[in-house]
């Protein structure tokens, strides 16, 4: 599982492809969607999720775990942070290992590369 996290750069789509290049056969890869409050739609974070979504049509092995999506239906885990970072509130570290393990339920399903 990679998650990138908000702090993607600019050469996000090159070192991504990186990734799924050197994976080795008989394994899949998940990838989690950022979630940042603050994040605008040409913020790289936003750019990163939306580039992350365009993978599991072309590679199969490809799941995505949507922490962006599940975040952003919880406000709560976030208040009085940064709104990227939930450190200390236990409900958003259940959320997070619930996104995880839906995830990996999900990519168990799907072919290996």
């Amino acid at each position: 599982m990679i998650c990138i996290g908000t702090n993607a750069l600019d050469g996000y789509r090159v070192q991504i492809m990186k990734l799924i290049d050197a994976l080795a056969p008989g394994h899949r890869l998940i990838f989690m969607t950022p979630y940042n409050a603050q994040a605008q739609s040409d913020w790289n974070s936003s750019k990163l999720a939306v580039f992350e979504w365009t993978l599991p049509a072309k590679y199969k092995y490809v799941t995505i775990a949507d922490w962006e999506k599940v975040a952003g239906q919880h406000p709560a885990v976030f208040a009085g942070t940064d709104g990227v970072h939930f450190g200390g509130v236990h409900a958003g570290d259940v959320l997070y290992a619930q996104v995880i393990n839906q995830a990996l339920k999900v990519a168990r399903m799907k072919p290996c590369k």
